[in-house]
């Protein structure tokens, strides 16, 4: 592949046994018959690549590989090249066929594609969690009292899943929900939401709609869908009195209670604008304290029996270390 800020040729990927050897190895743009291939921007094939004027054996050195002979083509798109394709040491060394030419051609046209959508995912990825974190930083500055709040959240519910052994993508989904269970705040009014005394009866019922207004903001967002369960149901309750719909149980979605369970810690050890932090922060005691109450009592039943000593124990092995600041 070309390196489009230092302008080198990188093994992007290399099958063979000489495969891990070769993706360590850069080469300059005009190296070899692949420089050739990506300066002229056609295909070349070197039936006995010792006649090729291109071919340097560099490569072959420093891997301990024979090339004997060598297809290259170009991979291009929209009359941009981006790097190339090479196949080495046909069995029996026999010729390429024209048959052979033809395929590899069409084959490089199909991967061109394929790795320009790959980056253009990855570039709309980092966007979109470069807005996310965006997103965030609104909610928070809008209340003094709950800045962090998200990331701490977010770093407990991480803990807690590692410990519950989640495989990389749920637990990936978990941060990613975590980190957004309070966007529906940006639908809350700042005079309740900055509320210095206790919020009455309407005023509750207000605040509570910011789970709604979190899924309404995240759900046109593509590939969303599997975070919005933290999202929308983090303040349900495992008796099936939380809200927005009642659920109860295991019909509410793991990773909603882990994060109830993160978001109920972080709400005993933190200032509000109507008290003060229930419970110190400092010191392995009260965070095992915190961690008890919000299993137990903060989390007001959202959480199984059969899950409590576990989540708890996952205070004392991670939480402290890393919700102490």
């Amino acid at each position: 592949m070309l390196d489009e800020e230092t302008g080198d040729l990188y093994f992007e990927v290399a099958v063979g046994p000489k495969g891990p050897q070769a993706e360590k190895i850069r080469l300059r743009r005009d190296e070899g018959i692949v420089g050739e291939t990506i300066r002229t921007g056609r295909l070349i094939v070197a039936e006995d690549v010792t006649t090729n004027p291109f071919h340097g054996s560099r490569v072959d050195q420093l891997v301990g590989f024979v090339t004997r002979n060598l297809m290259c083509v170009p991979l291009v798109h929209r009359d941009r090249t981006i790097g190339a394709l090479e196949v080495l040491n046909k069995r029996d060394d026999r010729r390429y066929s024209e048959n052979d030419r033809a395929a590899f051609e069409a084959l490089a046209g199909q991967v061109a594609v394929s790795i320009v959508n790959a980056r253009l995912f990855d570039q709309l990825q980092q966007a979109f969690l470069e807005t996310v974190a965006a997103m965030v930083q609104a909610i928070e500055k809008r209340d003094a009292y709950t800045g962090g709040h998200s990331r701490r959240v977010t770093e407990a519910s991480v803990a807690i899943g590692k410990v519950l052994e989640l495989d990389e993508v749920p637990l990936e989904r978990l941060r990613l929900s975590a980190s957004l269970h309070d966007i529906g705040k940006l639908g809350v009014d700042d005079a309740i939401l900055r509320k210095t005394g206790a919020l009455t009866r309407e005023e509750f019922e207000l605040m509570s709609k910011h789970v709604r207004h979190g899924e309404e903001i995240v759900r046109p967002v593509s590939g969303m869908a599997d975070v919005i369960p933290g999202i929308l149901h983090h303040h349900e309750r495992f008796d099936g009195k939380g809200y927005p719909d009642k659920l109860s149980g295991e019909n509410i979605p793991l990773m909603a209670r882990i994060i109830c369970v993160a978001d109920c810690y972080d709400a005993m050890t933190s200032d509000r604008p109507y008290r003060k932090r229930v419970i110190a922060r400092d010191g392995d005691r009260g965070t095992r304290t915190a961690c008890r109450h919000a299993v137990r009592s903060g989390a007001r039943a959202r959480v199984p029996r059969g899950d409590r000593p576990g989540i708890i124990r996952v205070s004392q092995r991670h939480l402290t270390a890393t919700l102490k600041g």
